[in-house]
């Protein structure tokens, strides 16, 4: 089982650069979240099927939503209450490529329900 970046991924990046008033933003970099839960409930949903007689199966899931990383961020600057300026940076070399052709994103093969917004909300005391 493979999935896209967890919500709490981005919240630590956020605020590891609010401390200076400013939400590092990656130029060009989308992210497609998932709740470590609901990563949990796709493992756990993997572990119980029928075996389908292959000997190295590979699943690959990804959260409801394919966000701007700006946009991720204001969610963050909302919930959080940060006075922090987002401000973009450019991501050079292979990871730049990598997030810029959305080769982090699997938006066909979305999995679960729980948005970085709502998973924000619920963890807004561990902020």
């Amino acid at each position: 089982m493979r999935s896209t970046q967890f919500h709490s991924l981005l919240p630590q990046f956020f605020s590891a650069g609010s401390s200076l008033g400013l939400i590092p933003v990656l130029k060009g970099a989308r992210f497609q979240t998932i709740a470590p839960a609901e990563a949990a409930s796709a493992l756990l949903e993997a572990a119980l099927e029928e075996p389908a007689g292959e000997l190295h199966r590979r699943r690959t899931i990804g959260g409801p939503e394919v966000n701007d990383m700006r946009d991720l961020a204001d969610t963050w600057k909302r919930q959080t209450g940060s006075r922090a300026r987002p401000v973009r940076l450019p991501v050079p070399g292979a990871v730049g490529r990598f997030l810029c052709e959305g080769r982090n994103l699997v938006p066909e093969q979305r999995y679960g329900s729980e948005t970085f917004g709502s998973w924000l909300a619920k963890h807004a005391n561990s902020l």
